[in-house]
């Protein structure tokens, strides 16, 4: 009975609350029932006496969920926990209404529900893996060039203008300093934000002849970049991510209505972030770590396969090398994952001899190993 009980407490949640309107404060607040009882009487094959005991117990519901919307509250817990309440004296409302087999059909929906939900929700790891292969990338690719052009900028910006952009790149939160998601900022945080806008509007109006004629100089990188990113992206998509059955949200605008104003909005962006890169900043360093790899058979005579482990995700290259550390040929260039992978090498065009792999992953680290042909 208390399967059913913590079933029919998340079913009366999803019928009858949903944190996505905003409350008085920007918080957000619960939305009235859906679908309504006449959904879930086709759903229960409900009585005519179940219908006229729920529907006291729902308008009652949706009534003080309408008033927990409109109070003020500290924190959005503080909120969630209030209609936590209501909904828990629904719950017992329901198991004195609904019988042992219409319990279980909810909890046969609800389970039905959570299955597809998760077949929609992509691998924590798969995300993990993507933004690192794509900060890898960015690190080792995009930096290096827009650091250059950006300091090519800094020989023409007035010294009363750098005080200024180095006043506004030192306002930019660090990373780990970046709000978390449901936090508001105040009205303080607003305001200073609008000033710091206004101002790098400013300096973009002054200086953003200078700032297109530096990215026209690196438009052959940035469209190979755009295609790096994509091919990146493609490599962590999930096999069954085909977007094609994604439902429009309500109010979403068709992609040729909001074009332009995306492209404006990346632009502004994209320029201010140039604008206040620090051209002297040494560019991160990568983490080295470790790569693991082994061979078998070693000695080999017309194949073997090499196992290795990668410690981050991103470009995979491995080399093989003859016995004075020249390339031969590359086995294997390519984005790939962190973790586990094996690759089969063949040997049969190799004479007799002394040979070596080189592994190189996306953030410079690097392993060679021996590698013994006999024929």
């Amino acid at each position: 009975m208390k399967r059913f009980a913590m079933t029919l407490l998340v079913f009366a949640a999803t019928l009858t609350v949903t944190f996505a309107q905003r409350g008085p404060e920007g918080r957000r607040g619960p939305r009235p029932m859906a679908p309504n009882l006449e959904h879930l009487q086709t759903q229960l094959d409900l009585s005519d006496q179940q219908v006229a005991d729920l529907k006291p117990l729902f308008d009652e519901t949706k009534a003080r969920l309408q008033t927990l919307r409109e109070q003020s509250f500290e924190t959005d817990e503080a909120r969630r926990e209030a209609a936590r309440e209501i909904l828990e004296e629904q719950k017992v409302g329901l198991e004195n209404i609904l019988t042992e087999e219409q319990l279980e059909t909810l909890r046969s929906q609800r389970s039905e529900v959570r299955d597809q939900k998760g077949k929609r929700t992509r691998a924590p790891r798969q995300n993990d893996e993507l933004r690192a292969a794509i900060d890898a990338y960015r690190t080792e690719n995009m930096e290096p060039v827009l650091r250059a052009q950006r300091a090519k900028l800094e020989e023409v910006i007035s010294e009363s203008d750098k005080e200024l952009i180095a006043e506004l790149r030192a306002q930019r939160p660090e990373e780990g300093e970046r709000p978390h998601r449901g936090e508001r900022p105040t009205e303080e945080q607003k305001a200073e934000r609008k000033a710091n806008k206004e101002q790098i509007k400013g300096l973009l109006e002054t200086y953003g002849t200078d700032i297109k004629d530096l990215m026209a100089e690196i438009e052959p990188q940035a469209e190979q970049w755009k295609e790096d990113m994509k091919a990146i992206h493609e490599q962590y998509k999930p096999a069954d991510a085909t977007g094609e059955d994604r439902p429009r949200r309500r109010g979403h605008k068709a992609e040729g209505d909001r074009t332009e104003r995306m492209e404006d909005s990346f632009g502004f962006m994209r320029a201010a972030h140039f604008l206040l890169m620090d051209p002297a900043a040494q560019p991160v360093q990568m983490q080295k770590a470790e790569i693991v790899a082994k061979t078998y058979p070693n000695p080999a005579i017309n194949a073997t396969r090499i196992t290795y482990e990668l410690p981050a995700a991103g470009t995979a290259r491995i080399e093989l090398l003859d016995k004075a550390g020249n390339v031969q040929r590359v086995l294997f260039s390519g984005q790939q994952t962190s973790g586990s992978h094996e690759l089969e090498v063949d040997l049969s065009q190799l004479q007799t001899g002394i040979y070596y792999y080189r592994i190189t992953d996306a953030r410079g680290n690097q392993v060679t190993e021996k590698l013994i042909v006999t024929k």
